[in-house]
């Protein structure tokens, strides 16, 4: 279930048992289930996204994830999966622009295996690079600060204390650097106050819902999240 105090004890319980040398690796999604924007709402998919590309190892990411796609209705005439738990919904082709079949295929739409989502001339991938708010360039905002921060490329996972159960926290350390990443599992506005952190003052730099944000925090302080909002928090400078 998707719920802080359930997260942060497998996170917790997860890293602290791998064995020496192994790598870990981060899921959200897979072809088998329900999308993650349609299991959990786009707003608490977006702090998935965060939670999931901050901590250590191998990131996967099920294709459509990056762009929040949710599941897609078919036609009982239109499945090819029906007797397996309508898994269909999650396969469709991928949105990719405006065009005939979202870009997908140039064949005639009632020859595709699976139908096109219905919303694809606003949701296509090409529409959300040109548009900061949108789950696209979350992913690219995200992507990008991990291949740029050794701490996050190679960092140890560490355990941080939040005093409310709705909220995630964790950090990522080496012997110079680290930043936090905590997530807001509840739909309502949280205000922990964070424990562990080896630091006094953070400067946000990634949220979840806001492509631009720009404020400094005090650990000593109680830190504000917004609905299903996750923060990356670095050093300040």
């Amino acid at each position: 279930p998707w719920e802080g105090s359930t997260h942060q004890k497998l996170l917790n319980d997860y890293h602290a048992n791998l064995p020496d040398g192994s790598i870990p690796n981060q899921v959200l999604s897979n072809h088998d289930v329900s999308r993650v924007a349609s299991r959990l709402g786009r707003d608490a998919a977006r702090a998935a996204a965060v939670l999931n590309l901050t901590l250590p190892g191998m990131i996967f990411i099920y294709n459509g994830e990056e762009g929040g796609f949710t599941d897609v209705d078919v036609p009982k005439d239109r499945r090819r999966d029906d007797g397996l738990g309508e898994r269909d919904k999650a396969r469709v082709p991928i949105a990719w622009d405006g065009s005939l079949n979202a870009g997908f295929s140039q064949a005639a739409e009632g020859d595709l295996w699976l139908p096109i989502d219905p919303e694809y001339e606003t949701t296509n991938l090409e529409a959300q690079a040109k548009d900061p708010r949108s789950s696209f360039s979350l992913y690219r905002t995200l992507l990008h600060l991990r291949n740029a921060t050794p701490v996050l490329r190679r960092g140890g996972y560490a355990p941080l204390l939040s005093s409310h159960p709705d909220v995630v926290s964790f950090a990522r350390r080496n012997d110079t650097d680290q930043t936090m990443t905590l997530v807001n599992f509840s739909d309502r506005q949280q205000a922990p106050r964070i424990g562990g952190t080896q630091q006094v003052m953070g400067r946000v730099i990634v949220s979840s819902l806001s492509p631009h944000p720009n404020r400094h925090v005090s650990m000593d302080e109680p830190i504000i999240l917004q609905p299903n909002e996750a923060l990356v928090i670095a050093r300040s400078a």
